[in-house]
């Protein structure tokens, strides 16, 4: 079983239009909600392939409770540690005219360190049930940024694969 760590969620609301007028009110035929970050992304994907998964995120506030619920009814698998700050919301805009995508992104959650360390601790407890470790997207706060060095130690210590997609300042530990 693989496990996907996406420490900086987005709840995502994909609008679609069939051309966009940069000067006048635009009104999309179609929304969808769903689930983002790079490592829900990367269970989305496993799923697919009917590749058993577990996903692992923070989840706060309002958009938490949206973002659980989107990811439910995506049949994503996953659990989660409950923070006090707000999930990140995102805007996607598809235009079917130029077939281009822009992105909005609102700013990230600022996690404290309990929940960092609440967050770890449950890292060291569901590691060991899975073959293969997928650490997946940006560090949303400086707090945040102690967690995927911690989750390749644990990896390392229970003998598992595990593979990083990161960037930013926490990318060097």
């Amino acid at each position: 079983m693989i496990l996907t760590v996406t420490i900086n969620p987005l709840l995502e609301k994909v609008l679609y239009f069939k051309s966009l007028n940069e000067f006048s009110a635009n009104r999309s035929y179609k929304e969808e909600l769903k689930a983002g970050g790079k490592g829900i992304n990367v269970s989305r994907q496993l799923n697919y392939l009917g590749v058993e998964n577990l996903a692992f995120t923070f989840l706060g506030s309002n958009n938490g409770k949206d973002l659980r619920s989107t990811l439910t009814k995506e049949g994503i698998n996953f659990t989660a540690i409950a923070s006090k700050s707000e999930t990140r919301w995102g805007t996607v805009i598809h235009n079917e005219n130029d077939n281009s995508i822009k992105s909005y992104f609102s700013p990230n959650q600022e996690l404290t360190e309990k929940e960092v360390t609440d967050f770890i601790a449950k890292l060291e407890k569901v590691i060991p049930n899975h073959s293969i470790i997928v650490l997946s997207g940006s560090s949303p706060c400086k707090e945040a940024d102690r967690i995927f060095p911690a989750a390749i130690e644990i990896a390392n210590n229970e003998d598992k694969i595990v593979v990083l997609d990161t960037y930013g300042d926490h990318l060097e530990e």
